[in-house]
């Protein structure tokens, strides 16, 4: 499992004043869906276009990596 982590590349952005317009840290959506599938949305074509990602649902693969 650890060897699917060390692809995903992590991300830092401020958000759209819509959105609030803070400061955050994420991961690269596309780098996610290479490895875990399960855990992004594709756009409304099922196309590789990625619309958002389930951080609950990545904690307990990071977690099995750390444990490895």
């Amino acid at each position: 499992m650890a060897y699917k982590i060390v692809g995903i590349r992590r991300q830092n952005f401020d958000w759209d004043e819509w959105y609030g317009g803070s400061y955050d840290l994420g991961f690269i959506d596309e780098d996610v869906m290479k490895q875990f599938p399960e855990i992004v949305a594709k756009g409304p074509d099922n196309f590789e276009y990625v619309t958002r990602m389930d951080y609950n649902k990545i904690t307990p693969v990071l977690l099995y990596a750390i444990k490895e």
